[in-house]
């Protein structure tokens, strides 16, 4: 911290008494760690040392020494006060202090007083440690022809510590980094940088497994072993939790070879250095931490070379290729791409388009029918549809993946079962039978919340404000969603089972556990993926697996649903294996409301209003649209 020379020495500057309430304002609070400075900075010679060595009002700094004063040098002092500084602050501190020195050569206006500006750096403090200080100054000329830079010094170090530290690892935390990078940005044009985001995989099943401690120690080791393999000149941090973020700047002051990094590929670099870090880290977690998994690492790049000039920017590019390449997979890695921006931008405004579909009713149902043996109707899968007003279509697979992580699934999958029961109670009030409708249930549902504790309970009271009963619903749930939560989907579904509800495995195959499912939930109905029947009868692979399904499920006294089917010759073939009930563009394409109405009320209307419809005998295959 600076030290005035006489702090009970008048303060002799010609100033207005606003100022002067200003300065013994300041000077009332040097005891709390505020300190004022004033010296003369220009022009050298023996005024400014005389001024610098008598003046009541010049202050001493920790920075200087007496023989620095003695020599009138204000650069020397500046010099040596640069020093003092920590380095990875020193090249924000050099270029603050040019700023006011170059003001000294081009002149400044006497009586102008301008606005003070300010700068926080780390310097040595006289236990050795760092701390943190905010310097807040001004030049103007005295009438005495000197140019004075007045201002105080605070020392910052806990505020700033838990401002821009990270407490578990010591390293600057997301706001440090941003601040530091936007100095890199403002002082050079177009630097050379590759910011790299590092994500641990996996992690927050260490704290799930092992505990909050466990999950510590692992931050701390891949802090640790990131610091030994960061490059000189290299900036490092803790962005949150698994995330750690590594700044490449190969042309700063201070790396291994500034020139030749400069003209290398920073591409190549960037990915180098982030396999050396992947390496390292599950190599190190291996002979240092006790703990019974692999620990792998993912990261994502954002490169400089068009001159980006806002830090915050070039960090959430970083963010958006390190998110990409966990898509992709574990211990991966991805150079940011300005597609991913506009995916990005693609995805949000879907996400608002969905909220207004949904509010607003935009969003249609269709129903493909199931059939037996013969070719009748036993059953209807309730589809989704998403019509644009261009007159395309966006498919469930784009938009219900979204509509999950985002939690919008649950209001509309409670629009779909509404929706669905309305019009089975409309089709019952116009004198028809319609069958049984298969509506797909999300595994976000199977989560509870506190709005909605139990899905169960959710789909009776659907079932009873339509005066539906459960046993003409079946409900369809994948193989991955089970798996998300064993123990809560169990719970969930025996709830919906108990209810009267019929429970069927979708896409059966798919998954990992499938045989072990239909051991455990209470699985009525065994649907088989259309990937395995597409391929029928020509697989030999497809057609054993589809065999060992339906063999499996008849022993356990499960029902079973073959999807895709698109020709004579696979109905037939599944038929002859065994499988209870059939859909598929072969007998029909998915149908509005009104066209299946039509087709149940066409086949009352020939046998009577007290008789079955006809069987739905196949027809032409259909081309999906």
């Amino acid at each position: 911290m600076l030290r005035r020379a006489d702090q009970d020495g008048p303060y002799k500057h010609t100033l207005d008494t606003e100022k002067n309430r200003a300065i013994q304002l300041i000077r009332s609070t040097t005891e709390a760690g505020v300190d004022i400075f004033n010296f003369a900075l220009f022009p050298e010679g023996e005024a400014m040392r005389t001024y610098n060595r008598t003046s009541g009002d010049a202050c001493f700094t920790k920075f200087t020494s007496a023989e620095v004063w003695a020599t009138g040098s204000a650069e020397a002092f500046l010099t040596e006060m640069v020093s003092q500084v920590h380095p990875d602050d020193q090249a924000e501190m050099v270029s603050y202090i040019q700023v006011h020195y170059q003001s000294c050569h081009n002149g400044i206006d006497p009586g102008a007083v301008p606005s003070f500006s300010s700068q926080r750096f780390r310097a040595r403090k006289p236990q050795g440690d760092w701390g943190w200080h905010e310097v807040r100054s001004r030049i103007y000329r005295h009438e005495n022809g000197l140019v004075i830079t007045e201002g105080v010094m605070t020392e910052l170090t806990e505020v700033m510590q838990l401002l821009l530290e990270d407490k578990l690892t010591t390293l600057p935390n997301r706001l440090a980094s941003e601040q530091w990078l936007q100095g890199v940005l403002d002082r050079e044009p177009a630097p050379d940088l590759a910011v790299i985001n590092l994500d641990l995989d996996r992690f927050q099943s260490i704290n799930d497994s092992f505990g909050q401690a466990s999950g510590d120690a692992v931050i701390q080791q891949a802090a640790a072993i990131l610091r030994q393999q960061l490059p000189a000149g290299a900036w490092l941090a803790r962005l949150e939790a698994d995330e750690f973020l590594v700044i490449l700047h190969p042309n700063r002051q201070g790396s291994d070879n500034p020139s030749a990094a400069a003209a290398s590929d920073l591409a190549t670099e960037a990915e180098a250095a982030v396999r050396r870090f992947q390496e390292t880290i599950q190599r190190g977690f291996a002979e240092r931490l006790e703990l019974p998994l692999r620990l792998t690492v993912s990261g994502g790049a954002s490169l400089n070379p068009s001159g980006v000039t806002c830090a915050r920017t070039l960090l959430q590019q970083a963010n958006t290729a390190l998110m990409e390449a966990k898509q992709r997979g574990q211990a991966g890695y991805c150079l940011y791409s300005e597609a991913f921006s506009q995916a990005i931008e693609w995805r949000l405004h879907l996400e608002r388009d969905l909220d207004l579909a949904i509010e607003r009713g935009g969003f249609q149902l269709a129903y493909q029918p199931q059939v037996d043996c013969h070719g009748d109707w036993i059953g209807a899968e309730v589809l989704l549809r998403w019509p644009q007003p261009d007159g395309r279509s966006i498919g469930p697979d784009v938009f219900i993946p979204i509509a999950e992580q985002t939690g919008q699934i649950r209001r509309l999958s409670q629009w779909v079962l509404d929706t669905a029961c309305s019009q089975l109670d409309r089709w019952r009030q116009e004198g028809l039978q319609p069958p049984r409708l298969a509506i797909n249930l999300s595994s976000v549902q199977l989560e509870p919340t506190a709005e909605e504790p139990s899905v169960g309970k959710l789909l009776l009271a659907t079932c009873r404000r339509h005066s539906i009963n459960p046993d003409q619903i079946e409900l369809e749930i994948t193989e991955t969603a089970v798996l998300r939560n064993r123990t809560m989907a169990l719970q969930q579904l025996e709830e919906v089972v108990a209810g009267g509800f019929r429970l069927g495995i979708d896409d059966f195959g798919t998954g990992y556990s499938s045989l072990q499912l239909l051991q455990t939930f209470p699985v009525q109905v065994v649907k088989v993926d259309k990937s395995f029947v597409q391929r029928l009868p020509d697989s030999t692979t497809d057609l054993q697996l589809v065999q060992g399904v339906l063999l499996i499920a008849r022993q356990l006294g499960l029902k079973t649903v073959a999807e895709g089917v698109e020709n004579e010759a696979q109905w037939q073939l599944l038929q002859t294996l065994g499988c209870d009930t059939y859909q598929g563009y072969f007998f029909d394409r998915p149908l509005t409301a009104q066209q299946m109405g039509d087709r149940l009320r066409a086949g009352l209307e020939r046998r009577g209003l007290k008789e079955l419809p006809p069987p739905l005998r196949p027809t032409a295959p259909a081309t999906p649209q």
